[in-house]
């Protein structure tokens, strides 16, 4: 089903009278909850907020559907367009990661999940490797 929304004139004015408008669209079709924003200063305004959302939600439901957390990975790493030895260290630091969500759907990790995940990680992995690899590639290190 092709996402649909609407924009319309509001009722109400802003404080100076002006004309303001608003969009709305349902989640799911046909009796699914409906999200409305408003408060737009144009017509044009409010439509381009609306497809923007619109596109947002496409994006979302084809990430969750598709792929699982080993396969936006590949994904990424094959874009990055940056040096063969970036995409290994991205891989390998990227791995610790995948080899424990690697087979889940990505619209199924919680940030609950990954946040207890990261908890679990040694001090050296969580916060000193992160360094290493930032030092690595943007010179010197200049965080704290």
């Amino acid at each position: 089903m092709v996402q649909q929304g609407q924009t319309f004139e509001l009722t109400r004015r802003g404080p100076g009278g002006e004309r303001l408008w608003a969009y709305r669209f349902r989640t799911g079709g046909r009796g699914s909850n409906r999200v409305q924003r408003g408060g737009f200063t144009s017509e044009q305004d409010a439509r381009d907020a609306l497809e923007r959302e619109l596109e947002r939600i496409r994006r979302e439901r084809r990430i969750a559907r598709r792929l699982t957390l080993a396969e936006l990975v590949e994904t990424y790493l094959a874009q990055h367009d940056v040096q063969p030895v970036t995409i290994e260290k991205l891989r390998y630091l990227l791995g610790k990661a995948t080899a424990v969500f690697g087979d889940r759907l990505i619209g199924e990790l919680t940030s609950q999940e990954v946040a207890a995940w990261r908890m679990n990680l040694s001090p050296a992995t969580a916060s000193r490797q992160p360094r290493r690899f930032a030092r690595s590639y943007t010179g010197p290190w200049r965080g704290g």
